[in-house]
């Protein structure tokens, strides 16, 4: 799903219920939308019902919007503990002026975080009881896993502070050395 209108459109749904919100109304979102119909409709082009202008203007509790210059739905922002979540259209066109309009100066502005990137070959079950130690052994990091279909790859993102993502890529590496798991690439670099 996205962020639109349409049945399908469960992303704002989704996250509200897996955090324990509630979606509410967000009158500036109401009113952006409402302006946008109104252009439309002084162009001619009639949407249908306004069911779906209601269910784009709802953000989980606390959430910000996104300005979208170019389509419809707003995107969303949304502190959750120390981490923010940002919800975007799935448009490429509209994720991506969002992206660099709304979400990368927002970026800039936080915690620097440490990455570091291990490309093993070996299908990504292999790993994922590795990768759940390694996040509850370090708190501050974040692992994500990402098989490269039509090969048998998985890369593994490590995301936090900088010794703990240090300490928790040795432990990967060293854990596919020793059980004969070619480590392919490996890389480090800095966010924000």
């Amino acid at each position: 799903g996205g962020l639109g209108g349409t049945p399908d459109d469960r992303t704002r749904e989704a996250v509200a219920r897996k955090l324990g919100l509630r979606l509410v109304q967000h009158p500036e979102a109401r009113r952006e939308l409402e302006e946008k119909l109104e252009r439309l409709r002084s162009r001619g082009v009639t949407l249908g019902g306004e069911e779906w202008l209601f269910r784009m203007s709802l953000v989980p509790e606390g959430g910000e919007i996104l300005r979208n210059r170019l389509g419809l739905a707003p995107g969303i922002r949304l502190r959750c503990g120390g981490s923010t979540l940002f919800l975007l259209p799935g448009v490429p066109v509209e994720l991506k002026m969002i992206f660099a309009e709304e979400v990368e100066p927002l970026l800039g502005r936080g915690e620097r975080r440490e990455v570091a990137e291990l490309t093993l070959g070996a299908e990504e079950t292999r790993f994922s009881g590795l990768v759940e130690e390694l996040e509850r052994d370090h708190p501050g990091i974040a692992v994500g896993m990402y098989p490269l279909f039509g090969k048998l790859q998985v890369r593994i993102r490590i995301v936090g502070r900088g010794e703990e993502v240090r300490r928790a890529s040795e432990r990967l590496r060293r854990e596919a050395e020793r059980s004969g798991v070619p480590v392919l690439s490996e890389r480090s670099f800095t966010l924000g």
